[in-house]
């Protein structure tokens, strides 16, 4: 009877919202959500019948099962107005929504994976300029200085962050790492962290997490800016934006150029710590709403960076100076339609291109590195009554890369995705969301990431977060194809792909003295994985005090290394890449918002971090691992054993804002803790074991004020390092105190 009973209810909310724009209330169930699809014309109307199907039984299987009757005109269990409008309460006066954790609008305080927001208003009052920048005063976060500025989460390298511009994937890494300081956080409206895997719904280079910087919709008929603001070392930004909105037409452009003499840590050494350069960016945007249900988008970027360096050239007793010259582009463009089928379905197709150029001159001999990468795709998201959100997404990339130590010179792949997820609200309690992505490549193993994640309120200020998913890395191009040979160094590195043909060619000439039988050569490199648990909690004290806790564990698999595999009759030595090695990382998160005055915002966030390479505990559990103490061999304990490099098991922020409204004032002060961590091995075994390997812990203080002289002048000044902390040998990328000031003019 039961059953009978809510199939019939469960009718009646069909009927409803078949009549009564059901889309918006579902909108509001889902916190706000704007589901975005595109029509795709070729077998449409197969796909509709599907959905249909899908949906029907979906329905009716949670109405008549599980399902509490929701009605838009109320319900006992409703969410209070105030709460469920509160998304900002500690931060800012409009509800936050997030995208990049789901893929699709969600209010951040019902999103049940880790999430962290940066809005516009917070990032204008830290007055940087730079992603790295920005990013280094947040907890849990940590930027290490190699092949650039790359960023460090849960433990996990720059490698396995994706890092994203308006959904769409920045290209361009050297040895793994993606550097930030190449990326302008101006004419942002906001800057979405998510901690945690996330290759079911973004693939490869997920499995830590991703930042997406998403741009500021226009929102006035027009408005410019002209900003400018000078730093230590004749450092400058100078940029301009711009943005209208008028009637269905809409866009924005941005004009930036950053530009630094360097600095010299070192008077008795050639060349400086860092070289002087001029970065080039311009980007534009625009949005048209063809009708009701169509909005069409097409955005570009352009980046130019042209570096000049001196360095030092060894020349028998000497050294010599000589010019290295380095040279960097990168353009993207993409374009997409979205459109909505009825109040319930929405489509958005996409299409993206870009290229990224890296060339480096030194003694007359280029090294150039190209890529050029692009991917299509079509997502769907549907309705299914009030409780159900189901979205899918079908896509294939290609990807080409030109270098100099790549076999044959150039490499191509293609990759196939699909991805589905699907979330349910069966009470005002509790959300769960299931996602799974499946990657086909020509050059790897098949991939399937699952996800699952869950949101629990059992009371109104107190929300409990959990999810447990696997996400994996592909292997790099110089992992599969890199041709490298240094007869000087003595040694040749060849990729996974091409050393089989290689090693057999040095053989039948007589080359090969040995084979160390280290690898299995020829076998294909399978992507690196892993398994993250992720357990939270959001506790909303007061109107003043928040508090939020999260727990994780990483465990990945089948980590890419470079191993030794033959040795030549000259005596040089051969290396190529395996899955070998085993990795975790785990600890707390821990972050305290409070509002002590309506004009005052306190940041506080700990984080703790414990990694292991677990082969390498293995290995000193069972007596193998040695150092030498005193002349002598000794064995290395597990409390010796101090993880993963460039880790610090400790680390801190604090950030203080102060805002004036009447006086147009605002200060913010910033402080990071950096606990000790592991620089490089001593003693000669490879590992973190002994105390003369860690860089001591520091604590770095930033400050900024800026003030509004009218509504359309604002000046700002500030510095950071202000206690001019330095380590030259340890940490070069520290130059000292940083003095800055600028000026912002806006039309209106």
């Amino acid at each position: 009877m039961k059953i009978y009973t809510n199939l019939c209810i469960g009718v009646q909310i069909c009927i409803y919202f078949a009549r009564n724009r059901g889309w918006q209330y579902a909108g509001e169930r889902w916190g706000r959500t704007k589901i975005t699809m595109i029509v795709k014309r070729v077998n449409s109307d197969r796909l509709m019948i599907a959905l249909k199907t899908v949906s029907a039984f979906l329905l009716a299987l949670f109405v008549a099962l599980v399902a509490e009757p929701l009605t838009p005109f109320g319900n006992a269990n409703a969410q209070p107005a105030h709460l469920t409008s509160a998304d900002s309460l500690l931060y800012y006066e409009m509800p936050i929504v997030v995208v990049t954790a789901t893929r699709g609008a969600r209010s951040l305080r019902d999103v049940p994976i880790s999430t962290e927001v940066l809005m516009a208003e917070e990032i204008e009052a830290r007055g940087n300029v730079r992603l790295t920048d920005l990013l280094a005063e947040q907890a849990g976060i940590a930027i290490v200085h190699e092949f650039g500025a790359g960023v460090q989460m849960q433990g996990l390298s720059s490698d396995y962050v994706l890092i994203l511009v308006d959904g769409e994937p920045v290209i361009g890494r050297s040895g793994g790492t993606l550097d930030l300081d190449r990326l302008t956080i101006r004419g942002l409206e906001r800057i979405e962290i998510v901690r945690g895997p996330s290759s079911s719904l973004y693939g490869s280079d997920a499995l830590a997490g991703v930042i997406n910087l998403i741009t500021r919709d226009p929102s006035t008929p027009f408005e410019a800016a002209l900003s400018a603001q000078f730093e230590t070392h004749s450092t400058a930004d100078l940029s301009l934006t711009g943005e209208f909105s008028q009637g269905p037409v809409s866009g924005s452009i941005l004009l930036d150029r950053y530009s630094s003499d360097g600095y010299d840590l070192f008077e008795d050494r050639i060349g400086q710590t860092a070289p002087g350069f001029v970065d080039y960016t311009a980007s534009g945007r625009i949005k048209v709403d063809a009708s009701d249900r169509t909005k069409v988008r097409a955005a570009g970027r352009f980046g130019r960076l042209d570096q000049k360096d001196e360095i030092g050239l060894s020349f028998g007793a000497g050294s010599a100076p000589t010019a290295s010259i380095g040279e960097r582009t990168e353009w993207n463009v993409s374009s997409g339609v979205e459109h909505a089928i009825g109040d319930r379905v929405r489509l958005d197709g996409s299409v993206y291109l870009s290229r990224f150029i890296s060339t480096t001159a030194l003694v007359e001999e280029d090294s150039r590195f190209a890529q050029l990468y692009g991917e299509t795709e079509i997502k769907a998201d549907v309705v299914l009554g009030t409780s159900h959100l189901m979205t899918a997404g079908v896509g294939g990339a290609r990807e080409s890369v030109e270098a100099d130590r790549v076999v044959g010179g150039s490499q191509t792949a293609e990759a196939g995705f699909a991805y589905l997820q699907h979330q349910w609200t069966p009470s005002i309690k509790l959300n769960l969301i299931a996602s799974a992505r499946l990657d086909h490549h020509t050059d790897y193993t098949d991939r399937v990431s699952p996800k699952f994640s869950v949101l629990y309120k059992p009371v109104r200020r107190l929300h409990l977060r959990g999810s447990v998913g696997s996400g994996f890395k592909a292997p790099t191009f110089q992992q599969r194809y890199l041709d490298f040979r240094n007869p000087i160094g003595g040694y040749s590195v060849f990729g996974a792909s091409g050393v089989a043909s290689t090693l057999a060619q040095l053989e039948d000439e007589g080359g090969i003295r040995r084979y160390t039988g280290t690898i299995d050569v020829g076998t294909a490199l399978r992507p690196e994985h892993s398994w993250s648990f992720n357990v939270g909690a959001d506790a909303y004290v007061s109107d003043q005090v928040e508090v939020r806790l999260n727990l994780f564990h990483n465990r990945i698999e089948d980590l890419i290394e470079t191993v030794l595999i033959a040795e030549q009759t000259n005596g040089q030595q051969i290396f190529s890449y395996s899955n070998l090695d085993r990795i975790r990382t785990q600890g707390v998160e821990v972050n305290l918002g409070l509002n002590p005055v309506r004009s005052v915002r306190v940041d506080v966030g700990y984080q703790f971090l414990d990694t292991a390479d677990l082969d390498v505990l293995d290995a000193i559990r069972d007596g193998s691992v040695f150092k030498r103490v005193d002349g002598r061999d000794v064995r290395v304990t597990v409390g010796e054993y101090g993880g993963l490099f460039q880790r610090s098991r400790h680390s801190a922020s604090l950030n203080v804002r102060y805002r004036v409204k009447r006086l147009g004032l605002t200060a913010s002060v910033r402080g990071t803790y950096k606990g000790r961590y592991g620089l490089f091995d001593r003693n000669g075994n490879l590992i973190l074991d002994d105390d003369a390997e860690y860089v001591s812990g520091h604590m770095l203080w930033n400050v900024t004020a800026t003030k509004d002289i009218t509504s359309r002048v604002k000046i700002r000044a500030g510095a950071r390092n202000l206690f001019d902390h330095t380590d030259p040998e340890l940490i070069p990328a520290l130059s000292g105190r940083l003095i800055f000031a600028g000026i912002e003019l806006r039309t209106n």
